[in-house]
């Protein structure tokens, strides 16, 4: 269980501001590296992130779309039979 504690704390930028603990800013760094690693490798392919979830990204959908200023989706929902 502790170690369950300790990842979400290094995938939580906040915690820092909220005094996390210190031998955790060194995998923070870490982290926030490869989370820079994966935003430019995704971007380069032509997806978009979410904001709020370094995790998430989005290819030609809605959101896509928004945040491109692009007037329609190349994909969207569809009606089934």
């Amino acid at each position: 269980m502790g170690q369950d504690v300790i990842r979400r704390n290094v995938l939580r930028e906040h915690d820092t501001a909220r005094g996390a603990n210190i031998a955790l800013l060194g995998r923070i760094a870490g982290a926030r590296h490869h989370r820079t690693v994966l935003l430019n490798a995704m971007e380069n392919a032509g997806f978009t992130n979410y904001a709020t979830e370094f995790w998430h990204f989005s290819v030609a959908d809605r959101y896509d779309a928004l945040m491109r200023q692009e007037p329609d989706a190349r994909y969207g929902p569809i009606e089934l039979p």
